[in-house]
């Protein structure tokens, strides 16, 4: 009887924190802006199913002018599947190189998890050496 009780409780706060937690859910921010050799995508929230098809809308757009585009993923805070998926179909969908930009240890966490981390190059920052690293041919 006590044991059932105290589960049930348990189980109540939890589902309470889940309802909770769905009412803060971030919506992706999406912010892109051109940078000499490259245009840069800045997304802060959760790179989701509700934000996937606006991520490779501005991939789409942002690779139009034929420079690398660089997804600055710093203020990312949840990535899930559809996420991941999203990231590997713009790469391939476009013909300028796609890279990283500083990935939170949450999205690192994932591509990890996936064993998809080395399928989109990562840049420690903007610098000429850099973007240079994505266009080896340029060199």
């Amino acid at each position: 009887g006590a044991d059932h009780r105290r589960k049930a409780r348990w189980y109540d706060r939890r589902v309470s924190m889940t309802g909770d937690d769905a009412r803060r859910t971030e919506v992706l921010r999406i912010e892109s802006r051109r940078e000499p050799g490259a245009a840069v995508i800045r997304l802060r929230g959760e790179l989701d199913l509700a934000g996937a098809p606006r991520l490779a809308e501005a991939v789409r757009d942002q690779a139009r002018n034929g420079d690398p585009v660089v997804l600055d993923m710093s203020e990312v805070t949840f990535i899930d599947s559809t996420g991941v998926r999203t990231l590997l179909d713009a790469a391939r969908a476009v013909d300028v190189p796609m890279a990283l930009l500083a990935p939170s240890h949450r999205v690192v966490r994932v591509l990890e998890l996936t064993r998809l981390r080395d399928r989109l190059p990562e840049l420690p920052d903007l610098s000429p050496a850099s973007l240079a690293s994505l266009n080896p041919a340029d060199s």
